[in-house]
């Protein structure tokens, strides 16, 4: 390999986007003339795009995207009531299983409702789950090994104003348990994830009685729904949980809000947790005014991912924020992205590529800016950055350490009684506007050999109907070739008015890369790693050579894509013989 970041492309004004080039960094908004929000993304195996839900309006809203951003389907779900998607997660079968609530199809004000989703978007089944009186779904995610499902939101049991509520349904969205958590106050849980024992490590906020405040919940559940722990966090104001996220070593990292430290106003919260919910460390982030932190991930070096809002730093109202934080909760990088309204990230996820993407509401660009909501992804580089985009801005966030003790509760655990009942919608496609902000795409240049193990690289200019020229992509311990997409091949000259396609290609080890300058002949021999071995048509390359002299050099580019978007591009020289 011998250059990562070639052949740049900027744009930097909003247009409204026919085929953007593949993959890079971007900001790109999705939007119609509704308010529209997206609440949850996650990326896509094997396909590397993502898939984003929330709300169109007053429906469930869902846009599958490729890697560069494009839409590849999009549908919403729904009634004439409003429903509003919260959580969504990839299924082991590729499909989709999507949560919130509807008002379209309750018998209460709102009833939790459940999609499964075909891996293009139709639906698989569907059931809204009615305990009475007001529920709803905030997470979900498919639980192994049994292909079932677990959901964490809020519902009315009876135990106070509001209770924390987990179900366990199986593969075709039977309940298999459900319980509520609770004390006299208002309980309610943000996200939900199975842990390495089976069990479930839940956050949200408890609030007690109306002369306390709201702290962080974080309920340890056994794989039956018992509670193996519980802890709250907080101060002398309202503090609440978000996102919660186990650690390879069995801890937990959770992202949350506190009125009760920090800077100023709310500030971002973030509490690393031991395996049975001590504090190992407490840091607040954050400015004068409203700041908070919505999702976390870790990150593959061990630090944190962190994505919420602002309103301390930014361009105005609202920003998207986001920081990565170092393993011990201090700052390595933090950046705001908006514009003059109010725009708020609510998810973030880990993309393909070591990098990160992150969605949420825009009031200031796309279809709707200034007046209404549209759907805004930002893919990002490891950094955070989308070069030359300038949306992005700079934030200074005071750290401060929090001094929150682990408080042992002993809330009511009460099995609910939601039933199931099936729903009956079929997704509608939309035709949302996309609009890019910014987007920045790179090539992979690949080392390229012609005629493997000769020297030099002769092109004779009397050539048979059956000749064919070998020209070879080489692979190396950085680069496998069978992430190539040969349909894609193109080899180009200048001068060339179109480029050629090869006739046929196997993958075989047959030469090395070379590190040389380029034109430079050299003989090197297969170095144990497989290279695509590409075979093009000798004469119909002769004949668009037009007039050629012996001796001349011609340089032949080799362009292409990896089978997740990715450019890739090469060169290497023949010479001009009579033969």
């Amino acid at each position: 390999m011998k250059c990562k970041n070639c052949n740049i492309l900027l744009v930097l004004l909003i247009l409204v986007t026919t085929h953007i080039p593949c993959y890079g960094q971007w900001a790109i908004t999705y939007g119609e003339s509704n308010h529209d929000s997206a609440y949850s993304i996650q990326l896509t195996i094997p396909d590397g795009g993502y898939v984003v839900a929330g709300e169109n309006g007053i429906n469930f809203w869902v846009l599958k995207l490729e890697p560069d951003g494009t839409v590849e389907w999009e549908k919403i779900y729904g009634g004439f009531t409003e429903d509003n998607a919260n959580s969504i997660k990839q299924t082991s079968d590729g499909g989709y299983i999507v949560a919130g609530w509807t008002g379209s199809f309750s018998v209460n004000p709102i009833d939790a409702w459940v999609l499964k989703l075909n891996p293009n978007g139709s639906v698989a089944w569907q059931k809204i789950y009615d305990g009475g009186l007001d529920e709803q779904i905030n997470d979900i995610q498919q639980t192994l090994p049994d292909g079932g499902y677990i959901l964490a939101g809020s519902a009315e049991c009876g135990l106070g104003q509001g209770d924390l509520w987990v179900l366990k349904l199986d593969s075709d969205g039977l309940i298999a348990w459900q319980n509520c958590y609770g004390g006299t106050g208002s309980e309610v849980a943000y996200a939900i994830q199975q842990t390495a024992d089976g069990g479930f490590i839940v956050v949200g906020r408890m609030f007690i009685s109306f002369d306390t405040w709201d702290d962080v919940w974080i309920l340890k559940l056994n794989a039956d729904g018992s509670v193996a722990w519980e802890k709250a966090y907080g101060g002398s104001a309202d503090d609440h949980g978000y996102s919660v996220e186990q650690t390879p070593e069995g801890d937990y990292v959770v992202a949350g809000s506190t009125r009760s430290y920090g800077a100023g106003g709310t500030d971002a919260w973030v509490l690393k947790l031991d395996s049975v919910g001590e504090v190992i460390w407490q840091k607040t982030y954050g400015g004068s005014n409203g700041d908070r932190a919505s999702s976390v991930q870790q990150a593959p070096d061990g630090g944190y991912i962190l994505a919420g809002l602002t309103s301390s730093f930014g361009a105005g109202g609202h920003d998207f924020w986001m920081m990565k934080l170092h393993s011990d909760g201090t700052i390595e990088w933090e950046h705001t992205y908006g514009g003059i309204h109010h725009d708020r990230a609510y998810s973030v996820s880990e993309t393909a590529d070591g990098s990160y993407v992150i969605a949420g509401e825009t009031l200031s660009f796309g279809a709707g800016a200034g007046i209404e909501e549209d759907f805004l992804v930002l893919k990002l580089d490891e950094n955070g950055e989308v070069s030359d985009c300038d949306i992005i801005g700079t934030s200074t966030a005071v750290v401060t350490t929090t001094t929150a003790i682990a408080k042992t509760n002993n809330s009511t655990m009460e099995e609910s009684s939601a039933t199931a009942s099936d729903t009956n919608i079929s997704s509608q496609d939309t035709s949302a506007q996309e609009s890019v902000i910014c987007y920045f795409t790179s090539t992979i240049e690949v080392d390229i050999d012609i005629k493997p193990g000769s020297c030099p690289n002769e092109l004779e200019l009397k050539v048979k109907k059956e000749d064919v020229i070998q020209i070879t992509i080489l692979g190396a311990e950085d680069f496998d070739v069978t992430n190539i997409n040969p349909d894609t091949i193109q080899l180009s000259r200048k001068g060339f008015q179109d480029g050629f396609t090869p006739i046929s290609w196997k993958d075989k080890d047959v030469a090395t890369p070379f590190d040389g300058e380029l034109c430079e002949c050299h003989k090197l021999k297969g170095d144990g790693y497989a290279d695509l071995c590409l075979k093009f048509d000798a004469s119909e390359i002769v004949s668009a050579l037009g007039a050629a002299n012996e001796g001349d050099v011609l340089e032949l580019t080799i362009t292409g894509e990896l089978f997740d978007g990715t450019l890739i591009g090469g060169a290497d020289c023949m010479v001009v013989v009579k033969g």
